[in-house]
């Protein structure tokens, strides 16, 4: 088999508090590495494969913590220095090894989500690759890591199977202009049918934005009397369904917006990633006497209803009750080739306050 140029992004410098993506630097997060790639002497049990797409998503950055706590984690183990940056992926299978030729259910040429490396080329086992995609459907491969993309399915499996929201909620959503904000927004008011959505982002644009998609009222936390259009926007009889993705000052201030026996769902707490005393809650005392039932949940226990979640997004997108147009509810930025180097920068965007709207994607490789 051929030798391929391989490009592999690793943890340099495990963070404690912001990432650094500019590469070369002492104090960079990240290191570029050249080598070469070979499928020669596979595993009987390993799968060669090429990176097409790369997610990015928040809750990598909890990956790479310095001196990380076990216990705070959902992945089987933190990524070390050293050690390549994981994403979620979209990969192309070139190699299989022997025990996976016999089995047969990989072949050479599919195409599947899983969570691999920042890589062009990797070696992975079989239970890093998810689900398989039909190259010849009708959604362009990207859409597997956005419209049924774990983001999307977080935001369905907290909507409607967590807690299910329903006609008579008022539900709220942090990070509304997000990759999951936006599809919760979305499911929750115009698949089930919530009877007032209101969705908290950082900027005017993002707050039209989610106007836009469904929201009945979009706000921007940076306004001087945000505290006071969001009471005015939920009203006397309170929230009754909390999506958040932010966790610390803004869920202390939703809370204070509860009604007795709400729901609020800890779907992300992107607010202490880099700076874990912003995680803080201080307001936790409201809990008890407003009865309020707040769960934690992790899409990875919801891949057994994948099927499920696919068919209802489908239709829903079908019918034209969620809207997902690239520029808007995605972007994808190109790092293939020559650009790869740019992979961190693309990912760190997800932390500045100028961060698109909706999911950002990376492309890497064409099939």
């Amino acid at each position: 088999m051929p030798e391929f140029s391989n490009q592999t992004i690793i943890l340099k410098n495990a963070p404690s508090g912001e990432v650094n993506p500019e590469l070369g630097l002492t104090t960079s997060t990240f290191e570029l590495q050249d080598s070469q790639f070979s499928t020669d002497n596979l595993k009987p049990t390993e799968i060669a494969i090429k990176s097409l797409y790369f997610s990015n998503d928040p809750s990598q950055r909890s990956w790479i913590q310095k001196n990380q706590d076990l216990k705070r984690l959902y992945i089987d183990h933190p990524i070390k220095e050293t050690q390549p940056m994981l994403s979620n992926s979209l990969s192309e299978i070139i190699a299989l090894g022997s025990d996976l030729v016999q089995d047969g259910k990989f072949k050479v040429g599919q195409v599947y989500t899983g969570l691999t490396s920042w890589s062009k080329y990797s070696i992975v086992e079989p239970k890093d690759l998810f689900f398989p995609v039909d190259t010849n459907g009708p959604f362009p491969l990207y859409y597997h890591l956005s419209l049924f993309g774990i983001t999307t399915m977080a935001a369905w499996a907290g909507v409607s199977q967590v807690f299910q929201v329903g006609p008579e909620d008022t539900v709220v959503v942090s990070a509304a202009s997000g990759a999951t904000g936006n599809m919760a927004v979305q499911l929750a008011k115009k698949v089930y049918g919530a009877k007032k959505v209101i969705g908290i982002t950082s900027s005017e644009d993002q707050a039209k934005f989610v106007e836009s998609i469904g929201a009945d009222v979009g706000l921007n936390y940076h306004d001087e009397d945000f505290e006071n259009q969001l009471d005015e926007a939920v009203g006397a009889k309170g929230t009754t369904f909390y999506f958040d993705c932010v966790g610390g000052w803004m869920l202390d201030l939703v809370l204070d917006t509860m009604a007795t026996n709400g729901r609020v769902l800890a779907c992300g707490s992107i607010a202490g990633y880099n700076d874990r005393s912003k995680s803080v809650v201080h307001n936790w005392s409201i809990i008890t006497p407003r009865r309020l039932n707040v769960k934690g949940f992790i899409v990875l226990d919801y891949f057994g209803k994948a099927k499920e979640f696919a068919g209802v997004i489908g239709k829903a997108y079908q019918e034209g009750k969620i809207s997902f147009k690239e520029g808007e509810n995605v972007s994808v930025a190109n790092c293939s080739g020559d650009k790869f180097a740019n992979v961190p920068k693309t990912w760190k965007k997800l932390f500045d306050d100028d961060k698109p709207s909706g999911k950002l994607i990376t492309f890497v490789s064409d099939l």
